[in-house]
């Protein structure tokens, strides 16, 4: 660190150019947010910028609006990917001991690229289940393979009104094969 007796700045000193662009960088995205949240602080900072270029006689430089800073226009295609599921409780197995309540809210809307996987997750944590116990999910009165994604069920699974009807029952894991050799 040095002292600038002009600024009266105390300065870093940058010996190699990689500790300038690791300090010294404008960081864009950071300056995105600040000018989005606050707007004065821009318009303060092109006044000081104007006003530096007028004392020191030097042109104002023109700047092009750059794709980083230029805003994209956003397109909403989400909604082709959304599939909305009725996730019905239909019991749990009788060694649990404890009953098993069901979801407060039924109603779930997720990416058609989940698998049954994401939905068995997702039901343990609303459930609060430990690691003890699986949760089976159904459809057609057929427990689905966990690799199956939301998008392949969708021609072949119940719907209610446009949304697609997934049973789930919640077993001891050691029982969970039980359901299976139906």
């Amino acid at each position: 660190m040095e002292h600038c007796d002009i600024r009266k700045l105390i300065t870093m000193v940058t010996d190699e150019k990689e500790n300038f662009e690791e300090y010294g960088r404008l960081d864009r995205t950071m300056q995105d947010v600040v000018h989005k949240l606050l707007p004065q602080v821009e318009e303060e900072e092109r006044r000081r910028q104007e006003e530096f270029y007028k004392r020191s006689g030097l042109s104002l430089p023109h700047h092009e609006p750059t794709p980083e800073t230029t805003p994209k226009p956003r397109v909403e295609r989400m909604e082709e990917n959304i599939v909305s599921l009725v996730l019905e409780f239909i019991g749990s197995s009788k060694e649990l001991g404890e009953p098993i309540k069901a979801l407060e809210k039924k109603f779930v809307r997720v990416t058609s690229k989940a698998t049954v996987r994401h939905v068995q997750r997702f039901l343990c944590k609303k459930l609060q289940l430990s690691d003890m116990f699986e949760v089976d999910v159904i459809s057609n009165d057929e427990i689905m393979e966990p690799e199956v994604t939301l998008d392949m069920m969708v021609p072949m699974a119940r719907k209610l009104d446009g949304l697609i009807v997934l049973n789930y029952v919640v077993a001891l894991r050691e029982g969970a094969g039980m359901l299976r050799q139906k």
